[in-house]
Order: structure tokens, then C-alpha cells, then sequence
């Protein structure tokens, strides 16, 4: 069986350099391009390879015959890629934060459209999908609640998708808004965070 043919999109970013890590340690997928936004180099240079690199993504897919081609950039230019891979009838696996549910409902029609298939997980961890499920769970018997997220300096959007998917689970379970405790006094704007549907929401952002 000839092994799965990978472009990577948003290749020199840290999920990116995860992703390609990852790939390099498999027999059964192969990595046969890489796109960023800013290339000074045609071919990337990586342990054991050196494979196509663009900031071309619809040239790459072309070039290199991809099946899959795997997204972590923004959700704009991950709407982007995916319309130009399903075009090119190459499979999606997305891991953009930040994708709305209108995103989502393009990318299914796509999907439909030119008979292709598409993971769309803005955390690829377990431990985070069972921490959502468990806190869908426990939504229908509290009527506040609150979501405090961590992530590393870097990371572009807030709140992250991980913190918006958790929420959209609980208020779906629970059916109506949350109730946030009314702040009389804020001393400082906005120190009580974001909110959605009654869900306070705090990002933190910290080196590392």
C-alpha cells in the first residue's frame, strides 16, 4: 500500500512543526510539501527529507499529488486552503482555532460538493476532548460557570477555540444562557473577561 501523501499548511508554525515531526516518525504517511506565508526557499529542508515549500498552497497540491493536506494557520486562510484542496479533491484535516459555524457549514458543502472527506478538531488532544464531554455533562446542573484557558505567548486568537467549543458544548446542553453574577464596581474595565451567553471567559497568556 503506497503511503499517504501530506501537504502541510502553516509549516513553519509550532502545531505545524509538531505536525511534521509527527509524519517523519511514520512509515505509512509521507510529507511531500510544505506552505507558509513567507518562503525564501524552495525546498524545506527536514530530518531525512527535503521536500517542495511554497507559499503557493494551490502550486504545492499540484506539484506534489497530495491526498490529505493538514491546516494550521488562521481560520481566514484556513478557509481559503480548504476551498482550493477541495478543488483539487484533497482531503482536509484541520486543527485552525477560531473556525465559525458558518466555516464549518462551507466546509461540510465542500466536503459534499467534491467528494471529499474532512476532520475538523481544533484540539487534536484527548485529555481536552473528555474535559469538554465531561463539562457538558455537569453545564445542565449549574447556572454559572465560568472558563479560565492557558496558553503559551505566542498564540494569536483569543479566547481559543478549545475555550469557544467548550462553552458552545455547554450551553447547548444546558439550552438556555448561564447566569453571570452581576459586577457592581469594576475598578478596571473588563477584568471580569469575555462572555458568552452568560459564560465568563479569562485567556491567559504566559512564555513557554
Amino acid at each position: 500500500m503506497e503511503p499517504i501523501r501530506v501537504v502541510v499548511n502553516g509549516a513553519l508554525g509550532r502545531m505545524g512543526q509538531e505536525v511534521i515531526n509527527a509524519i517523519s516518525e511514520q512509515d505509512k504517511i509521507v510529507l511531500v510539501g510544505a506552505v507558509e506565508k513567507e518562503v525564501t526557499q524552495r525546498y524545506l529542508p527536514i530530518v531525512g527529507m527535503v521536500v517542495r515549500f511554497s507559499a503557493n498552497l494551490d502550486s504545492i497540491l499540484e506539484q506534489c499529488d497530495a491526498a490529505v493536506l493538514v491546516d494550521f494557520t488562521t481560520a481566514e486562510a484556513s478557509m481559503a486552503a480548504a476551498r482550493i484542496a477541495a478543488k483539487r479533491k484533497v482531503n482536509l484535516v484541520i486543527g485552525t482555532t477560531g473556525l465559525s459555524e458558518e466555516n464549518v457549514a462551507e466546509i461540510d458543502q465542500l466536503c459534499q460538493s467534491h467528494g471529499i472527506g474532512a476532520v475538523v478538531a481544533p484540539n487534536f488532544s484527548l485529555s481536552a476532548a473528555v474535559l469538554i464531554k465531561l463539562a457538558e455533562l455537569a453545564a445542565r446542573f449549574f447556572d454559572y460557570a465560568e472558563i479560565i484557558e492557558m496558553h503559551h505567548a505566542k498564540k494569536v486568537d483569543a479566547p481559543s477555540g478549545t475555550a469557544i467549543n467548550t462553552a458552545n458544548a455547554m450551553l447547548k446542553a444546558r439550552g438556555k444562557p448561564f447566569t453571570c453574577p452581576e459586577t457592581k464596581t469594576e475598578v478596571i474595565p473588563n477584568t471580569r473577561g469575555g462572555q458568552m451567553e452568560g459564560i465568563a471567559l479569562h485567556s491567559l497568556r504566559s512564555p513557554g
